[in-house]
C-alpha cells in the first residue's frame, strides 16, 4: 500500500503544483475576463469569485509531473495550462447548467448563476465556457486531448439525460446506475487523467493505466458523495442531507437495500420512494436497520484499494504519493 507521511492533506498536494495552479488560475481569468461585452464579464466575474477545490486540473498536473522530467515539462508548459485550463472551464460548464435543470440557488457560497442572472443567460453561459474550453484545446494543438475532453463531455451529456429519465421512471438497476455516475462524473476525471499523460508523450500502456484510475477515482468520488447524502450530518456536502431520497434519485445505499428485497417488496419500495410516503428520518432508519451503511462502506472501501493498486505501476516519486493521497482524502470523507 502506498503511505506518506508527508502529503496527507489537500493543502499538502496543492503545494507540489502551486505554481502550476496560479498558471491555470491565471490563465482561466485572462481568458474570461477578456470578454467583448459587459453581460458575459459580470457573469464571468461572479464566476471567478468562488474557486472551487479544482480537482480535475490538479490531476492533469500531478499526472504529468509523475510522468515527466522537468525539461519535457518545461517543454509541453504551455500546452499543459491551456489543456488544465480547458478540463477546469469544461467542469463550470457543467455545475452551471447542473443548477439550471436542479434549480439550484446557491452554488460555492454565493448566488448559483441561474438566480443571480436568470436561466436564459445562464444557459448561454454554460455554452459560452465550452466554447472557451475548446479554443484552449485547439490553441494546445493536441488531437487526443480534444478527442478525449470530447468524448467526456459526451459522456456527461448522456448521463444526466439518463438520470432525468430515471426520475421519470424510477429504476432498481445497478447497471444503469454505474452507467449514469461513470458518464456525469468519472468520464471527465479520467479524461483529465488521461491529457496529463498524453501531453508528455508517455507509452500507451501508461496512458491506459491512469485513465483506469482517473475512472475510479471518479466512481469513488461520486459514490462518496452519495453515501454522505444518506448517513453524514451534511458538513462534508455542504449541503442538507436526504436530496437524494426527496429528488427520488435511486443511489448506492438504495440499491444495496433494494438487492435484498423480492419483486413485490421492490414494488413497494418503489412506490414509497415514489409517493414520499415515508420521512426521510423513517427511511434511513430503515436502510440502517437493514445495516446499508455498513454495506455501503465495504463497497465503496474495496473501490478505494482497486484505485490505489492502478498507482502501483507508475514509477515511485512525491506526484504519485499525491495522487495517492488524494485517493485517501476522497475516502476519508465516510470515514473521518
Amino acid at each position: 500500500m502506498i503511505t506518506s507521511q508527508t502529503i496527507q492533506t489537500i493543502q499538502d498536494i496543492y503545494r507540489l503544483v502551486d505554481a502550476d495552479l496560479k498558471a491555470v488560475d491565471g490563465h482561466i481569468s485572462d481568458i474570461l475576463l477578456n470578454a467583448q461585452n459587459s453581460a458575459t464579464t459580470e457573469m464571468c466575474t461572479h464566476l471567478l469569485k468562488a474557486n472551487g477545490k479544482r480537482i480535475r486540473p490538479v490531476l492533469t498536473l500531478l499526472v504529468a509531473r509523475a510522468l515527466s522530467d522537468k525539461k519535457t515539462i518545461q517543454n509541453n508548459y504551455q500546452k499543459l495550462i491551456q489543456i488544465s485550463s480547458a478540463i477546469e472551464l469544461i467542469h463550470m460548464a457543467s455545475l452551471v447548467h447542473d443548477d439550471v435543470i436542479d434549480n439550484s440557488e446557491v452554488r460555492r457560497s454565493q448566488q448559483s448563476v441561474n438566480v443571480a442572472f436568470g436561466n436564459s443567460k445562464a444557459v448561454t453561459m454554460g455554452v459560452y465556457l465550452y466554447s472557451m474550453s475548446l479554443v484552449q484545446i485547439a490553441e494546445a494543438k493536441s488531437i487526443e486531448a480534444l478527442s478525449s475532453l470530447s468524448a467526456a463531455v459526451k459522456g456527461m451529456c448522456e448521463g444526466e439525460l439518463s438520470q432525468l429519465d430515471t426520475r421519470q421512471e424510477l429504476k432498481f438497476d445497478f447497471d444503469l446506475y454505474t452507467k449514469i455516475i461513470s458518464n456525469k462524473t468519472a468520464d471527465l476525471f479520467q479524461a483529465a487523467c488521461y491529457c496529463g499523460a498524453i501531453l508528455i508523450n508517455k507509452e500507451t500502456f501508461i496512458g491506459d493505466t491512469v485513465k483506469q484510475f482517473g475512472h475510479q477515482l471518479g466512481i469513488l468520488f461520486q459514490l462518496t458523495d452519495d453515501y454522505l447524502d444518506y448517513f453524514s450530518d451534511g458538513a462534508s456536502l455542504k449541503k442538507e442531507v436526504g436530496q437524494d431520497y426527496k429528488d427520488k434519485q435511486v443511489t448506492l445505499p438504495v440499491l444495496l437495500y433494494a438487492s435484498k428485497l423480492d419483486t413485490v417488496e421492490k414494488g413497494l419500495l418503489k412506490n414509497l420512494i415514489e409517493g414520499q410516503t415515508l420521512s426521510f428520518e423513517a427511511f434511513l432508519k430503515r436502510l440502517e436497520d437493514n445495516n446499508i451503511k455498513e454495506e455501503s462502506f465495504e463497497y465503496i472501501s474495496n473501490l478505494k484499494d482497486d484505485c490505489l493498486l492502478q498507482l502501483e505501476k507508475m514509477d515511485e516519486s512525491d506526484y504519485k504519493l499525491a495522487l495517492a493521497a488524494l485517493v485517501e482524502i476522497v475516502f476519508q470523507r465516510i470515514n473521518p
